[in-house]
């Protein structure tokens, strides 16, 4: 009985060594100065979107889930920040995480209709790729294909911090 105890707490230490180690090395994900991994996911037109299409330009890439409120909270924000900087030269791909294809997606979109693009990543294929495991998670890929920034978490968009920085980013950019 006493082996079997012993033979137990060793099993349970390795699996808690072998988890803890896998997912600290998960876990940091794609980082500021990283490539960002190329990606090709379908909009709702059927269309594929590839993020080598936007080479040269900034693009916000956010990964989010229409079960997940946080996400759809700062929707709208991201739509009004789009508006504001597209002309400018910022684009946002929103890539949904959600299983079930298009028929939850097409209802949030029909209450909170964006102007972006939104993409489906239904095996979150991409997701994993960039290291995301929380959402909503956002990177801003720069023209090079190099992450520039990462938020982690909703953003309020609209917020003076990210129109000072858009506005210097984008002012400084030429296309």
């Amino acid at each position: 009985m006493k082996w079997k105890k012993i033979t137990l707490l060793i099993v349970l230490f390795f699996a808690s060594v072998v988890y803890f180690i896998y997912f600290q090395a998960h876990d940091e994900g794609i980082q500021v100065g990283d490539l960002a991994p190329p990606f090709d996911l379908p909009m709702m037109t059927g269309e594929n979107v590839q993020l080598y299409d936007f080479k040269g330009k900034y693009v916000l890439v956010s990964f989010w889930a229409t079960w997940c409120p946080p996400c759809l909270h700062e929707m709208p924000s991201m739509d009004k920040l789009y508006q504001r900087y597209h002309e400018r030269g910022l684009d946002i791909l929103a890539i949904s995480v959600d299983e079930g294809k298009w028929p939850a997606i097409n209802k949030f979109l029909k209450k909170t209709p964006v102007s972006f693009p939104v993409l489906l990543d239904e095996t979150s294929r991409v997701a994993y790729a960039y290291g995301t495991y929380q959402l909503p998670e956002t990177y801003l890929v720069g023209p090079g294909q190099t992450v520039i920034e990462k938020y982690i978490g909703p953003q309020n968009w609209v917020h003076s911090r990210f129109i000072s920085y858009f506005d210097k980013l984008l002012s400084s950019a030429h296309y």
